[in-house]
């Protein structure tokens, strides 16, 4: 294969390319890797390098398909500019030739794999009924653990816990709290009795609640 072809034969996945993969998938993927004898703890040892404005992160890790690293930027100056703090990029290889196969939205892959690795840490011990989760802020993270729980269990009751209610606002209702709050998302079902809540035009709806 010439240089063109291995250039041609490059992927660009975007962000939303990476979501369609989706929580469900995300968990499987993680699983079946640790089944088929990924040891996370047998990568190269991950490094931060010093540059003018900020960091790279690097974070390699090998299977025996293929070999990758994840680049995070950290440019402490950007959110002055209007710009993320943290950026990245994941680079995928051949494991034998090391050509470039892919290349991967590095921010998107995080909000994915992170949740996934909790969910499937703990899958084997979750029951088998609807959950009630707490998660601890209400952001990308707190989220994405929220929307992976809900892909492998029906859901009862979500309670994010946040400290600064002002920044803040419901998913579901776009209402946003004056006071430190607990934003609860609570499925309406037989199951679980929701809080009183504003009105929301969609179900699950939001509660909004003092600690």
């Amino acid at each position: 294969m010439s240089d063109a072809d291995h250039r041609a034969a490059v992927r660009f996945l975007d962000g939303e390319d990476v979501a369609a993969l989706g929580p469900a998938g995300a968990v499987r993927a993680i699983v079946d890797a640790l089944r088929g004898g990924l040891d996370p703890a047998t990568d190269a040892p991950r490094a931060a390098v010093g540059l003018a404005h900020g960091q790279f992160l690097l974070m390699p890790s090998e299977s025996a398909a293929a070999a990758g690293v994840k680049i995070a930027t950290v440019a402490p100056g950007n959110p002055d500019r209007g710009l993320p703090r943290i950026q990245a990029t994941y680079l995928l290889f051949e494991r034998d030739t090391l050509v470039l196969r892919a290349v991967l939205d590095g921010t998107a892959l995080t909000t994915l794999r992170t949740p996934a690795v909790s969910v499937a840490a703990v899958l084997p011990r979750l029951p088998d009924r609807p959950l009630r989760v707490a998660v601890l802020g209400a952001g990308p993270q707190a989220t994405g653990h929220v929307a992976t729980f809900a892909a492998v269990r029906p859901l009862a009751a979500v309670t994010h816990l946040v400290r600064d209610p002002s920044r803040t606002r419901c998913t579901r209702c776009g209402s946003v709290p004056t006071r430190p709050t607990r934003l609860s998302t609570t499925p309406t079902s037989s199951s679980a009795r929701p809080r009183p809540a504003p009105r929301c035009s969609t179900r699950p709806c939001c509660a909004l609640t003092p600690w």
